[in-house]
């Protein structure tokens, strides 16, 4: 969490505001690991993606 304090003070906010920084998570963001999830995923089933591939849509395996 990162607390944006000169934010707060800038447009008179009283109180604290916070961000969340998910790229700062282990785990990265949850778009990450769904999208890492995806690639490994199909590298299991044999299923290669080319550069440009569009990837469309989730399953569960």
């Amino acid at each position: 969490m990162l607390h944006l304090s000169k934010i707060a003070d800038e447009f008179g906010v009283q109180g604290n505001i916070y961000a969340k920084m998910e790229y700062l998570n282990p785990g990265f963001s949850k778009k990450d690991r769904v999208a890492l999830q995806m690639i490994t995923g199909s590298r299991k089933l044999q299923v290669y993606l080319v550069p440009g591939q569009a990837v469309c849509g989730i399953n569960k395996w």
